[in-house]
C-alpha cells in the first residue's frame, strides 16, 4: 500500500474529529516503491477513503503499466484498510488499524496477506508520527517513524516535505532498512478538490525482497476529490 495514505491520515487524527465524507484519489506514479523494494514501474494509482468521527477505512488499487525491472509480475494490487484514531492530548492521537494486501493474478493461497498496526502521530513541529506493523500472513514485523512539513505559498498552494525511515525484520531471515525521501507541491482547485506533484527518492538494504532494481526515484500527479 501506498506508504503516504498512513501518514496523511495520522495528520488527520490530530484533529480529534474527522470529518464524515469520502475522498477519493487518483495518480499517476513513475515508480512503484513499497518499503524500499519495487513492485513496478509505472502505475495508475486509486483511494476511496471514507471517514467519520475518528473511524476510517478505505481501499486503494494499483494497475501497473510496467512490470519491475527484476522480471517481477505483479499485475494488480488492491488493499482494504480501517482504523480508529484515539486522541491522547491536544498533540497527539493514537491510530490503531488493519490492512489487507490483495494480488489478485497470483497463484492460489497467495493473494492475500493481513497486516495491523498501531501508530502515535504529533501536532508539533514536523508532524513525527512512528508506527508498528506486522504482517500475520508473511509473519514480518516493520518499524517506521516519520516527519514532515508543508510551507504555505498561498491560500490555495504548499509545498509539503517528508522523510520516512523504516525496518523491516521477518521472523526468518535478515532484517532491513529502507528510507523515503518526498516533496510535493499542493494547489486547491475547489473547496473539496485539489492537484498535487509530487517527486520522491527510494532506497534500501538488499536484503529486502526484491532488492533494489534501480536509482529509487519516481515523480508522481494526482487529483483528489471530496464529497
Amino acid at each position: 500500500m501506498k506508504k503516504t495514505i498512513l501518514t496523511v491520515i495520522s495528520s488527520l487524527l490530530i484533529a480529534s474529529v474527522l470529518r464524515a465524507g469520502v475522498d477519493v484519489t487518483t495518480a499517476y506514479t513513475s515508480d512503484y516503491y513499497f518499503r524500499g523494494t519495487q513492485l513496478a514501474q509505472s502505475i495508475i494509482e486509486t483511494a476511496v477513503d471514507y471517514s467519520e468521527g475518528d473511524f476510517y477505512m478505505g481501499v486503494w488499487t494499483a494497475q501497473p503499466f510496467e512490470d519491475a525491472e527484476d522480471g517481477s509480475e505483479i499485475e494488480n494490487e488492491i488493499d482494504f484498510y480501517g482504523g480508529y484514531g484515539i486522541a491522547l492530548s491536544e498533540t497527539a492521537a493514537l491510530d490503531i488499524g488493519i490492512a489487507a494486501y490483495m494480488y489478485p493474478e497470483l497463484n492460489d493461497g497467495d493473494e492475500i496477506t493481513y497486516e495491523p498496526f498501531i501508530g502515535i502521530a504529533f501536532d508539533t513541529p514536523l508532524a513525527p508520527s512512528f508506527y508498528v506493523y506486522y504482517d500475520l500472513t508473511l509473519e514480518s514485523l516493520t518499524l517506521e517513524g516519520s516527519i514532515g512539513h508543508s510551507f504555505e505559498i498561498d491560500e490555495s498552494s504548499s509545498i509539503d516535505i517528508g522523510l520516512s525511515v523504516g525496518n523491516v525484520s521477518p521472523d526468518e531471515g535478515d532484517s532491513a532498512m529502507y528510507y523515503l525521501l518526498s516533496a510535493g507541491w499542493g494547489y486547491a482547485l475547489a473547496e473539496t478538490a485539489s492537484l498535487s506533484i509530487g517527486f520522491n527518492y527510494t532506497d534500501g538494504d538488499d536484503e529486502l525482497v526484491g532488492g533494489n532494481t534501480d536509482d529509487g526515484f519516481y515523480a508522481s500527479i494526482g487529483i483528489s476529490v471530496g464529497f
